[in-house]
């Protein structure tokens, strides 16, 4: 089968006939390898610096993967981040970020005969906290507990 496509992908006989009888193979497997696709990312916020992200490889190519890479850019177009190896775990972290900024974020994969495209998603950090509380005060409610009260941040 040349060409062959993800399609061709299953198992095949081979039937022959004649004037002296027929007679079937036996059956053949055809496993197409190929590099990973369809790479599907999720973005979501942690904290005010910091977001997780997830993927799932949609075709692995018939191959383990062996690698996995994330970049990532503020969303008002800054300059992507260098391709930074992580776990191939389906998830990873982003730290050090802006507080309520959006990032587009990129992941590919690799196998035995190359790198994926990147799959992409955005997401953005929450609301920086608006400060520490105030007016903190501790009683003591018994022996071995005490009452935390306080004022939200102004």
């Amino acid at each position: 089968i040349s060409p062959v496509r993800r399609e061709d992908h299953g198992e095949y006989t081979c039937a022959a006939s004649s004037s002296v009888g027929t007679d079937t193979s036996r059956v053949a497997t055809l496993t197409v390898q190929e590099r990973p696709d369809d790479i599907r990312v999720t973005v979501t916020a942690l904290s005010s610096t910091a977001l997780q992200v997830t993927w799932t490889v949609g075709v692995s190519g018939n191959l383990d993967i062996t690698g996995s890479q994330l970049r990532y850019k503020r969303n008002d177009n800054s300059d992507w981040t260098p391709w930074t190896a992580i776990a191939n775990t389906g998830l990873a972290t982003i730290s050090g970020l802006e507080p309520a900024v959006a990032y587009d974020v990129r992941v590919r994969v690799k196998n035995s005969l190359g790198w994926s495209s990147a799959g992409q998603a955005m997401g953005t950090t929450d609301e920086a906290p608006p400060g520490p509380p105030h007016g903190i005060q501790a009683t003591p409610t018994s022996h071995n507990t005490v009452q935390l009260t306080w004022q939200p941040p102004v």
